[in-house]
């Protein structure tokens, strides 16, 4: 997909994962927010990793907060090489539980590929987490307090 960069109503058949499960787990992730009503253009996983903080908020409405798992709120993705995910709810230590899309052997229908875990180490659930994502819409949400404590944007 990288590589082709198919628009997302033609990855199904241009990605055989995609074919078999449905989506990607970056597709999935947009249709999540969309379906919030959120702004949320289709934004590979690469990209949100490659983008710098200025430019992931200004164009994607996504505000970086690092690798801070301690930060990360239900409705924040993890993003991890080569995949994200959504936390559903928050347990102490760094655990959540997630959903996210996912290809595999044992994908078998349409639709299969989303999947729910239970008690997921962020920091590590697919690799060291890399950064931890929030929707601008979600800030507003948030109660002053946890406002507050939001990493600044970079001037770079």
């Amino acid at each position: 997909l990288e590589s082709r960069k198919p628009s997302p109503k033609k990855r199904f058949s241009v990605c055989q994962v995609c074919r078999r499960c449905s989506l990607d787990c970056s597709h999935f992730i947009q249709m999540v927010f969309q379906k919030a009503g959120f702004q949320a253009p289709y934004l590979t996983t690469r990209t949100m990793l490659a983008l710098s903080r200025r430019r992931l908020v200004r164009n994607y409405h996504l505000i970086d907060l690092g690798k801070a798992v301690d930060q990360a709120r239900v409705g924040d993705l993890a993003v991890y090489r080569d995949h994200v995910v959504l936390l559903t709810k928050i347990y102490p230590g760094g655990y959540a539980d997630i959903i996210h899309a996912t290809g595999g052997r044992d994908i078998r229908a349409p639709g299969q590929g989303v999947q729910k875990e239970r008690m997921a180490l962020i920091a590590n659930f697919r690799g060291p987490v890399l950064r931890i994502l929030r929707h601008k819409a979600l800030v507003a949400r948030l109660p002053n307090a946890q406002r507050s404590r939001q990493k600044p944007l970079s001037k770079k």
